[in-house]
């Protein structure tokens, strides 16, 4: 005798005796049966959009993390540059640097 449900299974389909089924019975086990795959199927789309959706987010933060790297390498590299500069062309006393941005994460030496 076969189990009335098999569940865990890949088409997870309602199984009769065949004593019970009856034309009508195979009738709604076909539109059963359809309804299934068919919801299988939209939550499929919906979990490979969603997917999608993930990977296109982390390539975007990645690439701005990339780019404002960048930008902090050179803002950093800017400020050596300056300091450098203003110290050799005696704009600034050596040992006391100026902030050139009061915001900016660059140490002020003293």
């Amino acid at each position: 005798m076969q189990p009335i449900c098999k569940s865990h299974h890949v088409s997870d389909v309602l199984y009769l005796p065949p004593s019970w089924e009856t034309p009508r019975d195979g009738e709604l086990t076909v539109a059963l049966t359809s309804a299934q795959r068919s919801e299988r199927r939209a939550e499929n789309r919906l979990i490979k959009t969603r997917l999608k959706r993930i990977k296109i987010e982390q390539e975007l933060y990645s690439r701005m993390e990339q780019h404002t790297s960048q930008r902090l390498r050179k803002a950093d590299t800017d400020v050596g540059t300056t300091r450098g500069v203003s110290s050799l062309s005696g704009l600034a006393p050596v040992g006391e640097m100026f902030d050139i941005d009061s915001e900016s994460d660059v140490e002020v030496s003293s």
